[in-house]
């Protein structure tokens, strides 16, 4: 395995082929400035200047450097506000701040539409995942240094908080108008946006500042200091290496040289025939890997015509029925031509920036990734509590994997015992609908409002919404491994992140729902240890199974990757389930003994199937189910819509011992003798 170069870590990160130690390394290796100051006050800092107004194709290299940093804009804060750390102030402009760069009030309005846009207009890669492998943009370290930074930061945010915060800062007080200089034509709605939110989004990133609980801690300024400069050398260093680059990637040769470079490997074994300086081409290419070696030579060869390159051997070998028909676009092949009528021989590389030279120690490498739980069969306490101290994929317990498994199966099992509505086979979008009106009509038509006493007493009520507080205080955390890499959404991913930001307060920590439900218990007297602390889940008032619910939701969530089919059957089957007959009930007990109905009547509201979750919940899954159709074929759905089948069934299944602890301490009230549950709480 090699060493870990910028570029190399982006893929192992996009890959999950690298693990929280090696990117808390590659942090800390940058964090080094133990002399960085912080500004007190707003100040506005440029970039180096870009030395002379750059050609249109200068501009075009240049933001090829800048692309895949411009792509990842504001993707380190999309995991800050996670079901432990979202009911806080400055996770929530935190939130805020990401929920902006996506605009997912406005999704047409999104800067980062408008930047791809203006990226596929120049010809440029417009996702990560398209650009890690594109020969047009460089694999130079000082391309990549930035973006390796801000997806470790991603994966990373509890670990770098301050630093985050300070790297956050940075980004937003970067000088607007500098990109107008820059940036082509084709990006100026983008520079337009970004300069438009600028005053909010500066205020936001302030306020998380001030209000972070961090603040208490003794390094949090030197680390916030360290995380601003971090941002400020790395961002700069990716700009001076893009000026020298853009100097030299504007010779006709270059840009030959790196078309041949990302397709040669795949070119060896059809140029037998080809002689270049008494060897074949297929000689050179399996001896050489640089194509410098031989480019000049097949310039001086019959292949190429210098006074007519239109009608050159080798251009022709590139039209229809040539044996490189399709292999170069016709972009490249003027590029081609461009090569074949220049006199140039030599290349004058650019050194990248010792600012972006940073990397790993020589033979660093990347290895398995390794278990936050190492020993046994942990405790769905146990687990509860490790999966909160998570803030990556990467390091999710395996013990949480065979949760999901479990839980899966546990419910095909129990679907077949069930009588209630499952969804249709085989799929199709109309039956879905028609399903989810069926049930959602067929709920409330089982509701019967309450007219006496209910049979259930206060004290019992009180006992069950305590133990419902492992899981509402992590409301939508099977949606957490929504946000990806790039934050690039697609409609799916659209309508999934609208639905988690609802459960976290959209940015407003008074309508986070956790809070919302916190304020119940608190006015119940029932108050509880952060949940993210050791004393929560070694409280003796929960039981046993009050954890099951959680744990699977936390595990899905992190695992949506692996379960993306599952967790589109489980959402739906969430934001389903209370609608109609559950909420309403649960209303009017609470509202009988003067209790906080609010979060109730909140989800009775806003999963509502016309144009709530359950609405959205069902928009997701057609796009989905269409997309997957579309790229798979019609005959691949009936096992996909199993998949998301199993998702839907299983929320019962997670539930099932939670239910049945809270019936096994209900029938010796009903019965009138026993335990109380007024003495637990």
């Amino acid at each position: 395995m090699t060493a870990a170069t910028p570029h190399r870590l982006c893929q192992a990160i996009m890959d999950g082929a690298v693990t929280p130690a090696e990117l808390d390394d590659y942090l800390r290796l940058h964090l080094t400035d133990t002399g960085a100051t912080l500004p007190t006050v707003p100040t506005d800092w440029l970039p180096p200047a870009v030395p002379f107004p750059p050609s249109a194709a200068q501009s075009r290299q240049f933001l090829a450097c800048l692309a895949p940093t411009l792509w990842l804009a504001g993707v380190w804060l999309a995991r800050v506000a996670r079901p432990d750390t979202a009911q806080r102030d400055s996770e929530c402009h935190l939130f805020e701040l990401y929920s902006r760069s996506l605009s997912l009030a406005e999704p047409l309005a999104a800067p980062a539409r408008h930047l791809r846009a203006g990226l596929i207009e120049l010809g440029l890669p417009d996702s990560l995942e398209e650009g890690l492998g594109s020969a047009l943009i460089p694999a130079a370290d000082f391309v990549w240094g930035m973006p390796a930074l801000q997806l470790a930061l991603l994966h990373r945010p509890r670990h770098f908080l301050p630093e985050l915060l300070g790297f956050t800062r940075a980004h937003y007080e970067l000088e607007g108008h500098w990109w107008q200089a820059v940036m082509p034509s084709a990006l100026t709605g983008w520079v337009q946006l970004r300069q438009a939110g600028q005053t909010v989004e500066r205020a936001l990133i302030h306020r998380a500042i001030a209000t972070c609980t961090a603040q208490t801690q003794a390094d949090f300024q030197p680390r916030l200091a360290q995380g601003y400069a971090l941002y400020r050398a790395a961002f700069s260093g990716l700009v001076e290496g893009a000026i020298g680059w853009m100097q030299s990637v504007s010779s006709p040769r270059q840009v030959v040289r790196d078309l041949v470079a990302a397709r040669q490997a795949h070119a060896i074994g059809y140029h037998g025939r080809v002689r270049l300086g008494g060897r074949s081409l297929d000689e050179w290419m399996r001896t050489s890997t640089d194509p410098d070696d031989w480019l000049d030579k097949l310039k001086d060869s019959p292949w190429s015509d210098t006074a007519c390159p239109q009608g050159s051997r080798l251009l022709r070998a590139m039209q229809f029925g040539g044996p490189m028909f399709g292999v170069f676009s016709t972009t490249e092949q003027q590029q081609w031509q461009r090569w074949m009528q220049s006199d140039e021989t030599t290349i004058d590389w650019p050194t990248p920036p010792t600012s972006q030279s940073s990397l790993p120690p020589p033979g660093a490498v990347l290895r398995q990734r390794s278990d936050a739980i190492t020993s046994g069969t942990p405790t769905a306490r146990r687990l509860y509590h490790a999966l909160l101290q998570v803030d990556t994929p990467l390091a999710v317990p395996r013990a949480a994997d065979r949760v999901v498994q479990r839980t899966l199966r546990r419910g095909q099992w129990l679907a077949r015992l069930s009588r209630q509505p499952r969804l249709p086979r085989p799929y199709a979008a109309g039956s879905l609908r028609h399903f989810i009106d069926a049930t959602h009509r067929q709920e409330l038509d089982r509701h019967r409002p309450l007219v006496a006493a209910p049979g259930i007493s206060r004290d019992f009520c009180r006992f069950a919404l305590l133990q419902l507080a492992p899981a509402i205080l992590v409301d939508g955390a099977w949606l957490i491994g929504v946000a990806g890499h790039d934050g690039r959404l697609d409609g799916v991913r659209q309508s999934l992140l609208q639905i988690y930001a609802d459960e976290i307060g959209n940015g407003q920590a008074e309508w986070n729902h956790p809070n919302v439900y916190r304020r119940l218990l608190d006015s119940l007297a029932l108050s509880l240890p952060p949940i993210d602390s050791e004393a929560f889940v070694a409280d003796r008032r929960f039981i046993a199974a009050a954890f099951d619910l959680p744990v699977y939701l936390l595990s899905m969530g992190w695992l949506a990757g692996r379960y993306f089919p599952e967790l589109m059957g489980l959402n739906l089957a969430i934001e389903l389930s209370g609608l109609g007959a559950t909420y309403l009930r649960a209303i009017d007990v609470l509202a009988h003994y003067g209790m906080d109905t609010t979060l109730f009547r909140l989800h009775l509201s806003i999963d509502n199937p016309a144009s709530g979750h359950t609405a959205l919940a069902r928009n997701a899954l057609e796009s989905f189910m269409a997309q997957q159709e579309r790229q798979l074929g019609q005959p691949a759905l009936t096992g996909l819509w199993q998949r998301v089948i199993r998702g839907h069934d299983s929320l019962n299944a997670a539930s099932l011992s939670l239910v049945a602890g809270l019936a096994l301490h209900y029938l010796p009230e009903r019965l009138g003798h026993g335990r109380r549950a007024d003495r637990i709480c």
